[in-house]
C-alpha cells in the first residue's frame, strides 16, 4: 500500500475532496502536517510491534566503551559482543548506570569482558557497553529501524499492507482529530486510537504464535 492510498483514505474520513492527499481545502489541516502524523505513527507502530528487525555490525576498539548507533535506530533488541583476539562471544544485558554502579561498582575504572549495554541514559544515537573491553571486538546490534519517510509521492509504506490501516491511517487520524480547532472530534479520535492499539495487539499475537509454533 502506498502513502497516497492512506492520504486518500484520510481525506475521505475527514470529508476532504480526495486527490491523493495533494490539497486540503477546508484549511483545517495541511499536507505537511498530515504527512508528519503518518510518519510519526508508522514509526510508533514499528517500535511497538517489533515486526521488522534490522542488524548492524559495529567494530569497537580496545579500551573504548561507546559506539554510534545507526541513524535509523528506534530501539535496541539485542547486542552481542565478540572479542577479535579471544573470540569470546557474550550476549549483553540491557542495564542503566544505576544498576551497573550497584552490580559492578568499579565498572567505570576496571576493564574486562563486556556484560551490559546502555542506550536509554546515553546521548541520542549512542550506545555504551560495560565493563570497557580490553581488546578490540565487534558489536552485533539487532534493532528496530525507522520506516522510510513518506512524502505523498506514491511510495510504499514500511509496514505490511495488513497493518497499513491500523498503523498509519487510524494512528494519524487519531492525532488529526485531536487537533484544536473546528475539526476536533475526541470521540472519533478515541475510536481511531483503539484501532491503532488493536493493530499492535495483533502484531504481538502473530509474534507469539510464531515463537510458540
Amino acid at each position: 500500500m502506498t502513502d497516497q492510498d492512506i492520504l486518500t483514505d484520510l481525506q475521505n474520513a475527514l470529508m476532504e475532496p480526495p486527490d491523493n492527499g495533494a490539497t486540503w481545502p477546508s484549511d483545517l489541516w495541511e499536507k505537511a502536517e498530515v504527512l508528519a502524523r503518518m510518519n510519526e505513527r508508522q514509526n510508533r507502530f514499528l517500535k511497538a510491534a517489533l515486526l521488522h528487525v534490522g542488524m548492524a555490525s559495529i567494530p569497537i576498539a580496545a579500551n573504548v566503551s561507546t559506539v554510534a548507533l545507526p541513524q535509523d535506530w528506534l530501539v535496541t533488541q539485542d547486542v552481542v559482543w565478540t572479542g577479535t583476539a579471544s573470540q569470546t562471544v557474550r550476549s549483553l544485558v540491557r542495564a542503566d548506570q544505576f544498576q551497573a554502579d550497584h552490580a559492578h561498582p568499579d565498572w567505570t575504572i576496571t576493564g574486562g569482558v563486556p556484560l551490559v549495554y546502555f542506550d536509554h541514559d546515553q546521548p541520542l544515537l549512542e550506545l555504551r557497553i560495560a565493563p570497557t573491553p580490553l581488546e578490540a571486538g565487534t558489536l552485533l546490534l539487532f534493532y528496530i529501524p525507522q520506516g522510510d519517510e513518506v512524502d505523498g509521492s506514491g511510495m510504499l509504506l514500511s509496514v505490511a499492507d495488513e497493518f497499513a490501516d491500523s498503523a498509519v491511517k487510524f494512528g494519524a487520524l487519531a492525532d488529526l482529530l485531536l487537533k484544536e480547532g473546528r475539526g476536533r472530534s475526541p470521540d472519533r479520535a478515541g475510536y481511531a486510537e483503539s484501532r491503532f492499539a488493536l493493530g499492535v495487539e495483533v502484531a504481538d499475537l502473530i509474534l507469539r504464535s510464531v515463537w510458540v509454533g
